[in-house]
């Protein structure tokens, strides 16, 4: 009796025995000499599409094709004559033979059209096993089974559209790896190509065939070097022209509605429709590299709001000027959307200089005035930043996007004079032009450490995002960009809300700091070097009325063109000579948050009064520091007519007195001993009609009789805090370049 290991190898020997006898006398019996002619159904190649793919599929989902690629589908009605369908390629190469794509068309030659790419494999998964089966040719596939993942590309490597008749021969155990015609049936014709497994030696395409879930289906591909043409294209017969496709390659993928963020991924190594991509990835096209070294998109605001305020902020990053005709900005909102936004005039653009593109006039929104490159013979006296009107320049509120700054006109679309770009709108492009998922710049993989540019792009009603580096390539990354808030209005009109007054439009981005220089804080400071510090006391009413009790206010100015100052921690101190008449405060306390933006002013006043001052530019002492300087009485003065003092201090370290920058002080008030005497007379009060005094800018002179005048009873009052009758300009620097709201 046969022990049980011995019984089950006798029966793999028997079925071994079986199998060899069975197929030679069968299959091979039955297509040595069998050739196969398919006619690929019509279609043209054209130079933007060079790749078109024919399969045995019923569907572009089930060939596992990306969409919009061209695919053929080369299957047959039933009972057609002569059949056409597409053989089992798994079957075909297993056994070997010659695979020739053919043409009646002897105007082409060799290469013209290749098999760029095989899908060989079967993904069995899809295989529905009939009752017809026994009685099928195995070189034919059941009638239920043509939903096998399998296909052939075909890359066009000519300059020229294709439009002949192309054939495919399938010659199985047979050798033919070069033949430049063949006679089939009588008819001639032209070989553009040719794969032959037999040649040297019977060899194996490379690729997989698929066991879902444990393994994917994986092509074949030719090693060709797109850019070389025809001279790229290796020996179809030999075993080394051909490549298994990659793990890390382009996997094929399926776009769901063409929203990026919605993709299936199918168990398909491949790339149909597109260059073959090698673990080297030297068949994609050259990369390029955005360098960013000149101007740079510097800072963004896309508002959703309904009022929808937009505007991109350009700055040069070079040392030299840089000459902006023919220059544009453009947007991509998707493969083949990238259309203009502004068209930039012939200026000139200095080094470091910024320049601020919007839709509208600044009188229309909430920006404020500067100067119209586009108008530079109006330019208004005091005005600083540069801005350019662009009727286009409206950002979609929703989706994905990237802005393209190009040097260069007439380039939407194409990989060509981009200087720098920003934003996260990263758009597949598998053709042979591009195969970047970076569209339209060629030859890129999708970027790592992307910006958060909020949800679903740089849209927001409260933030903006500002440029924080600008290294090559560096348009989307997380550390290129930060958001950005409330700056205290800085490129805004006056008396904007704050909360929408976003971002430093026309400005540096760091154009608002909270102490008057960029020193380390920890360095001591020399208080005669900021005497002449931006930040100011250019004007005062100290005139309380002829009751004593009319509304006082001291005013601060900020001499800078370009950054604005928070004086939060900043400290102001007043003493004041006493008299009978009134008891006046003493002390001193410490900025809650108070913005001076670049050439404008703050107000400080004693309490609430008429005005047509912004809101924003006053400070109110009483409601803020009336316990710190005893104004709990609203009647009480804040300064004395006959002699006061008053130091700003910039305390930017509160716990340590070393950091104490004392930025001006004035006042006709000496304090020697402990006694207060009056230095020189001021002006003297008129009981009719207050007048203000005014600052004449000199180093260290707020102390001196010389460094002030009363205000001229022949000026124009530009505002009023307290009495329209004043003669004063609280909140505007008179004398000095107009703010830029009246300029």
């Amino acid at each position: 009796m046969l022990s049980k290991p011995l019984i089950f190898f006798t029966s793999i020997l028997t079925a071994l025995f079986v199998l060899t006898a069975y197929f030679p006398r069968t299959v091979a019996a039955q297509i040595l000499d069998t050739e196969v002619l398919i006619g690929l159904p019509n279609n043209v190649f054209t130079t933007e599409n060079r790749f078109i793919v024919y399969g045995r599929a019923p569907t572009v989902t089930d060939a596992g094709i990306v969409d919009e690629v061209a695919y053929i589908q080369v299957l047959d009605p039933e009972d057609s004559e002569p059949k056409r369908t597409l053989p089992d390629l798994e079957l075909f190469f297993e056994f070997g033979g010659t695979l020739e794509l053919l043409t009646t068309d002897l105007a082409h030659t060799k290469h013209d059209v290749v098999m760029s790419e095989i899908m060989w494999g079967r993904d069995t998964s899809y295989r529905r096993i009939t009752d017809d089966d026994a009685n099928d040719d195995l070189f034919e596939p059941p009638h239920d089974s043509t939903t096998y993942t399998q296909w052939i590309e075909l890359y066009n490597t000519s300059n020229d559209n294709i439009t002949v008749d192309l054939f495919l021969l399938f010659t199985p155990f047979k050798n033919y790896p070069d033949r430049e015609t063949v006679v089939f049936e009588g008819d001639f014709y032209r070989v553009l190509d040719a794969v032959s497994t037999l040649d040297l030696g019977k060899w194996e395409l490379p690729g997989k065939t698929g066991r879902r879930p444990n393994t994917s289906v994986i092509s074949a591909y030719r090693n060709i070097v797109y850019s070389d043409g025809v001279d790229g294209v290796p020996f179809g017969s030999s075993e080394s022209s051909w490549k298994p496709t990659q793990e890390n390659g382009r996997r094929n993928i399926l776009v769901k509605g063409n929203i990026e963020t919605d993709i299936e991924r199918l168990p398909y190594i491949a790339t149909p429709g597109a260059p073959h991509v090698s673990d080297t990835l030297f068949e994609r096209p050259l990369t390029t590299i955005v360098d960013s070294g000149q101007i740079i998109i510097n800072e963004v605001r896309n508002d959703i709001s309904s009022d929808n305020f937009d505007w991109v902020e350009l700055k040069n990053v070079s040392r030299s000027t840089v000459r902006l005709e023919n220059w544009e900005l453009s947007i991509v909102t998707g493969v083949g959307q990238d259309n203009n936004l502004v068209d930039l005039p012939d200026y000139d653009l200095a080094a470091g200089e910024i320049l601020l593109l919007q839709r509208e006039d600044p009188y229309l929104t909430i920006l404020a005035d500067g100067i119209d490159i586009a108008e530079l013979e109006s330019r208004p006296v005091g005005a600083i930043h540069k801005y350019f009107v662009a009727p286009k320049l409206n950002l979609p509120n929703t989706g994905k996007f990237v802005l393209l700054l190009r040097s260069e006109s007439d380039k939407n679309g194409q990989d060509a004079a981009i200087e720098d770009y920003a934003g996260n709108g990263f758009f597949t492009d598998t053709s042979f032009k591009f195969n970047t998922k970076f569209w339209p710049r060629k030859g890129q993989t999708f970027p790592t450490e992307v910006a958060d540019f909020g949800t679903p792009t740089f849209g927001s009603i409260d933030t903006t995002w500002a440029r924080m580096r600008y290294r090559a390539d560096d348009g989307h990354h997380k550390d290129a960009w930060q958001e950005v808030g409330n700056r205290g209005g800085i490129g805004y009109a006056p008396g904007i809300d704050k909360s929408i007054s976003l971002g430093t439009p026309g400005y540096e981005n760091n154009a608002l700091k909270t102490r008057i220089d960029d020193r380390n804080p920890r360095t001591p400071a020399v208080e005669d070097e900021y005497n002449d510090g931006e930040i100011s006391i250019s004007e005062i009413m100290y005139d309380p009325g002829p009751n004593r009790n009319s509304v006082q206010w001291i005013e601060l100015y900020n001499s800078s063109m370009t950054q604005a100052i928070n004086l939060k921690g900043w400290e102001l101190e007043i003493r004041n000579l006493h008299d009978e008449k009134s008891e006046y405060i003493e002390g001193n306390f410490e900025f809650e948050e108070a913005f001076i933006l670049p050439n404008q002013a703050l107000l400080l006043v004693s309490k609430t009064a008429a005005t047509d001052v912004p809101e924003n530019r006053v400070y109110n002492l009483h409601r803020k520091h009336r316990r710190a300087l005893g104004l709990t009485n609203r009647a009480r003065p804040l300064l004395s007519p006959t002699a006061f003092y008053v130091k700003l201090t910039d305390k930017a370290d509160p716990d340590w007195d070393g950091d104490d920058i004392v930025v001006d002080e004035v006042g006709n008030l000496k304090i020697e001993g402990g006694r207060r005497n009056k230095a020189w007379e001021l002006p003297q009060t008129n009981p009719e009609r207050r007048r203000s005094l005014l600052r004449f800018f000199e180093p260290n002179n707020g102390m001196k009789l010389e460094g002030w005048r009363q205000f001229s009873e022949k000026s124009l009052s530009l505002s009023f805090y307290g009495f329209h009758s004043d003669l004063a300009s609280p909140g505007y620097r008179s004398g000095g370049p107009l703010p830029v709201e009246l300029s």
